[in-house]
Protein backbone atom coordinates (compact mmCIF):
# COMPACT_ATOMS: atom_id res chain seq x y z
CA UNK A 1 0.00 0.00 0.00
CA UNK A 2 1.66 3.25 -1.01
CA UNK A 3 0.51 5.78 1.37
CA UNK A 4 3.32 8.23 0.50
CA UNK A 5 1.90 8.19 -3.00
CA UNK A 6 -1.39 8.73 -1.54
CA UNK A 7 -4.45 6.05 -0.74
CA UNK A 8 -7.61 6.97 -1.54
CA UNK A 9 -10.73 5.86 1.30
CA UNK A 10 -14.21 5.54 0.72
CA UNK A 11 -17.07 5.24 2.81
CA UNK A 12 -20.85 4.59 1.77
CA UNK A 13 -24.01 5.45 3.84
CA UNK A 14 -27.60 7.31 3.17
CA UNK A 15 -28.54 10.50 5.00
CA UNK A 16 -31.52 11.76 6.87
CA UNK A 17 -33.35 14.26 5.82
CA UNK A 18 -32.07 17.77 6.03
CA UNK A 19 -28.89 19.64 6.18
CA UNK A 20 -25.53 18.08 6.89
CA UNK A 21 -22.15 19.01 7.69
CA UNK A 22 -18.87 16.60 7.82
CA UNK A 23 -14.60 16.29 7.90
CA UNK A 24 -12.30 13.79 7.78
CA UNK A 25 -9.62 12.70 10.30
CA UNK A 26 -7.15 10.99 10.65
CA UNK A 27 -3.93 9.46 12.79
CA UNK A 28 -0.80 7.44 12.12
CA UNK A 29 -0.52 6.55 15.50
CA UNK A 30 1.35 9.42 16.53
CA UNK A 31 -0.27 12.72 15.24
CA UNK A 32 -3.64 13.56 13.99
CA UNK A 33 -4.65 15.70 11.41
CA UNK A 34 -8.51 16.82 10.01
CA UNK A 35 -10.11 18.64 7.50
CA UNK A 36 -12.18 21.41 7.16
CA UNK A 37 -15.71 21.25 7.70
CA UNK A 38 -17.68 21.75 4.80
CA UNK A 39 -21.15 22.25 4.99
CA UNK A 40 -22.74 19.59 2.22
CA UNK A 41 -24.79 17.62 1.11
CA UNK A 42 -28.46 18.58 1.56
CA UNK A 43 -31.19 15.93 1.67
CA UNK A 44 -34.08 16.48 0.28
CA UNK A 45 -37.45 13.81 -0.37
CA UNK A 46 -39.37 14.98 -3.15
CA UNK A 47 -43.07 15.44 -2.06
CA UNK A 48 -46.11 13.46 -3.01
CA UNK A 49 -49.40 13.47 -4.53
CA UNK A 50 -52.63 10.85 -3.79
CA UNK A 51 -55.74 10.48 -3.70
CA UNK A 52 -56.71 13.65 -6.35
CA UNK A 53 -60.66 13.81 -6.96
CA UNK A 54 -63.51 15.52 -7.88
CA UNK A 55 -66.70 16.11 -5.82
CA UNK A 56 -68.99 15.28 -7.40
CA UNK A 57 -68.12 13.75 -10.14
CA UNK A 58 -70.60 15.36 -12.66
CA UNK A 59 -72.69 17.91 -12.60
CA UNK A 60 -74.46 20.99 -14.14
CA UNK A 61 -73.04 25.11 -13.93
CA UNK A 62 -74.48 25.28 -11.20
CA UNK A 63 -72.68 22.77 -9.30
CA UNK A 64 -70.03 23.65 -6.79
CA UNK A 65 -67.31 21.21 -7.37
CA UNK A 66 -64.58 20.33 -4.53
CA UNK A 67 -61.13 19.41 -5.89
CA UNK A 68 -59.19 17.82 -3.24
CA UNK A 69 -55.82 15.78 -3.48
CA UNK A 70 -53.27 14.69 -0.38
CA UNK A 71 -49.94 16.26 0.30
CA UNK A 72 -47.27 14.42 1.74
CA UNK A 73 -43.07 15.40 2.36
CA UNK A 74 -41.35 12.81 4.30
CA UNK A 75 -39.42 15.78 5.25
CA UNK A 76 -41.78 17.89 6.58
CA UNK A 77 -41.80 20.48 3.84
CA UNK A 78 -44.49 22.85 3.44
CA UNK A 79 -45.30 23.32 -0.11
CA UNK A 80 -43.98 26.39 -1.92
CA UNK A 81 -46.93 26.16 -4.25
CA UNK A 82 -49.87 23.48 -4.67
CA UNK A 83 -52.33 24.05 -7.64
CA UNK A 84 -55.28 22.43 -9.22
CA UNK A 85 -54.84 22.65 -12.76
CA UNK A 86 -58.05 23.33 -14.51
CA UNK A 87 -58.14 23.95 -18.56
CA UNK A 88 -54.39 24.99 -18.12
CA UNK A 89 -54.77 27.82 -15.25
CA UNK A 90 -53.34 27.35 -11.93
CA UNK A 91 -55.76 27.65 -8.72
CA UNK A 92 -53.96 28.11 -5.39
CA UNK A 93 -55.61 25.08 -3.06
CA UNK A 94 -56.19 25.67 0.66
CA UNK A 95 -55.04 23.60 2.90
CA UNK A 96 -56.47 21.70 6.39
CA UNK A 97 -53.68 21.28 8.55
CA UNK A 98 -50.09 21.50 8.76
CA UNK A 99 -48.92 17.70 9.30
CA UNK A 100 -47.23 17.27 5.81
CA UNK A 101 -45.05 14.63 6.80
CA UNK A 102 -48.32 12.57 7.92
CA UNK A 103 -49.96 14.12 5.06
CA UNK A 104 -52.56 16.98 4.51
CA UNK A 105 -55.51 17.46 2.26
CA UNK A 106 -55.73 20.30 -0.08
CA UNK A 107 -59.40 21.70 -1.53
CA UNK A 108 -60.23 24.15 -3.81
CA UNK A 109 -64.28 24.83 -4.91
CA UNK A 110 -65.40 26.26 -8.06
CA UNK A 111 -68.02 26.28 -10.74
CA UNK A 112 -67.34 25.50 -13.58
CA UNK A 113 -68.90 26.37 -17.34
CA UNK A 114 -70.33 23.64 -19.60
CA UNK A 115 -68.46 21.37 -21.75
CA UNK A 116 -65.54 18.75 -20.57
CA UNK A 117 -62.44 20.43 -18.31
CA UNK A 118 -59.21 18.76 -18.00
CA UNK A 119 -57.41 19.15 -14.55
CA UNK A 120 -54.22 18.41 -12.47
CA UNK A 121 -52.77 18.41 -9.27
CA UNK A 122 -49.36 20.01 -9.56
CA UNK A 123 -46.71 21.04 -6.19
CA UNK A 124 -43.34 21.82 -4.66
CA UNK A 125 -41.64 22.20 -1.93
CA UNK A 126 -39.26 24.49 -2.90
CA UNK A 127 -36.67 21.93 -3.82
CA UNK A 128 -38.84 19.41 -6.21
CA UNK A 129 -41.76 19.48 -7.92
CA UNK A 130 -44.81 16.78 -8.87
CA UNK A 131 -47.88 16.62 -10.31
CA UNK A 132 -50.35 13.97 -11.45
CA UNK A 133 -51.98 12.43 -14.39
CA UNK A 134 -54.93 14.99 -16.23
CA UNK A 135 -58.02 13.90 -15.99
CA UNK A 136 -61.46 14.80 -17.69
CA UNK A 137 -64.90 16.66 -15.96
CA UNK A 138 -67.63 17.03 -17.99
CA UNK A 139 -70.27 19.86 -16.88
CA UNK A 140 -73.91 19.47 -18.29
CA UNK A 141 -77.11 20.42 -17.73
CA UNK A 142 -79.10 17.46 -19.54
CA UNK A 143 -81.30 15.43 -16.76
CA UNK A 144 -81.02 11.59 -17.24
CA UNK A 145 -83.21 8.77 -16.65
CA UNK A 146 -81.75 5.89 -15.26
CA UNK A 147 -82.76 2.63 -13.97
CA UNK A 148 -86.30 2.34 -16.32
CA UNK A 149 -88.00 -0.88 -14.83
CA UNK A 150 -91.48 -2.46 -14.50
CA UNK A 151 -92.61 -4.96 -11.86
CA UNK A 152 -94.08 -8.29 -12.45
CA UNK A 153 -92.44 -8.61 -15.92
CA UNK A 154 -95.23 -10.63 -16.94
CA UNK A 155 -98.86 -10.89 -15.73
CA UNK A 156 -102.68 -10.91 -16.22
CA UNK A 157 -104.61 -8.20 -17.27
CA UNK A 158 -105.91 -8.16 -13.75
CA UNK A 159 -102.00 -7.52 -12.70
CA UNK A 160 -100.98 -4.12 -11.20
CA UNK A 161 -97.47 -3.54 -12.80
CA UNK A 162 -95.25 -0.48 -11.01
CA UNK A 163 -93.12 1.33 -13.70
CA UNK A 164 -90.29 2.97 -12.47
CA UNK A 165 -87.37 5.38 -13.30
CA UNK A 166 -84.99 6.95 -11.68
CA UNK A 167 -84.23 10.51 -12.78
CA UNK A 168 -81.42 12.72 -12.07
CA UNK A 169 -80.53 16.30 -12.75
CA UNK A 170 -76.83 18.12 -12.41
CA UNK A 171 -78.28 21.03 -11.03
CA UNK A 172 -81.13 19.59 -8.80
CA UNK A 173 -83.92 21.36 -11.21
CA UNK A 174 -87.45 19.74 -10.30
CA UNK A 175 -88.42 18.58 -13.60
CA UNK A 176 -91.41 19.91 -15.65
CA UNK A 177 -92.87 16.53 -16.05
CA UNK A 178 -91.27 12.54 -15.81
CA UNK A 179 -93.49 10.37 -18.05
CA UNK A 180 -94.70 6.90 -18.44
CA UNK A 181 -95.17 6.33 -22.29
CA UNK A 182 -97.59 3.35 -23.01
CA UNK A 183 -98.10 3.24 -27.08
CA UNK A 184 -98.71 7.12 -27.90
CA UNK A 185 -100.01 7.94 -24.01
CA UNK A 186 -98.33 10.13 -21.49
CA UNK A 187 -98.67 8.83 -18.06
CA UNK A 188 -97.34 11.62 -15.10
CA UNK A 189 -95.18 9.38 -12.75
CA UNK A 190 -94.69 10.57 -8.97
CA UNK A 191 -91.55 11.50 -7.21
CA UNK A 192 -90.60 9.64 -4.59
CA UNK A 193 -88.09 12.49 -2.96
CA UNK A 194 -86.65 15.48 -4.06
CA UNK A 195 -83.07 15.63 -4.05
CA UNK A 196 -82.51 15.58 -8.25
CA UNK A 197 -78.40 16.06 -7.55
CA UNK A 198 -78.50 12.47 -6.32
CA UNK A 199 -81.43 10.75 -7.93
CA UNK A 200 -85.13 10.51 -7.83
CA UNK A 201 -87.18 7.17 -8.20
CA UNK A 202 -90.52 7.51 -10.07
CA UNK A 203 -93.13 5.49 -10.11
Amino acid sequence: VDYDGGVVYYYNTTLSSGAHTYYFNCSDGNTNNYTATVSNPTVNDPPTLANGSVSPASGGNDTTFNFTVDYTDADDDAPSYIYVNINGTDYNMTNTSVDYGGGVTYYYNTTLSLGTHPYYFNCSDGTYNNYTASTNLTVSNTPTLTNGTVSPATGRTSTIFNFTVIYTDPNNDTPSYVYFVDGSTNYSMNPTGTNYLEGVVYY
